[in-house]
């Protein structure tokens, strides 16, 4: 058996993060807030991802559950 700490041991991914799921970057732009930036533009390039702008604060789950769960479980085209 492999002992390991979870707060001490950084994961060894062996395909890149993502890799045979279905993906969504769901963007939160009620406001949008310029850190985030370069992350959405990252989102955006990444081959086979689904980029969705919801109108809700970064706590969409709190602020926009209905919203967020229909975005969540639209089926990647």
């Amino acid at each position: 058996m492999i002992e390991t700490n979870t707060m001490r041991t950084a994961p060894r991914l062996t395909k890149p993060a993502g890799a045979d799921l279905d993906t969504i970057y769901v963007s939160c732009e009620a406001p949008a807030m310029a850190a985030i930036d370069p992350f959405r533009a990252r989102a955006r390039q990444q081959q086979g991802w689904r980029f969705q702008a919801i109108p809700s604060s970064h706590a969409c789950m709190a602020t926009a559950p209905e919203l967020t769960g229909k975005t969540l479980e639209r089926p990647v085209p």
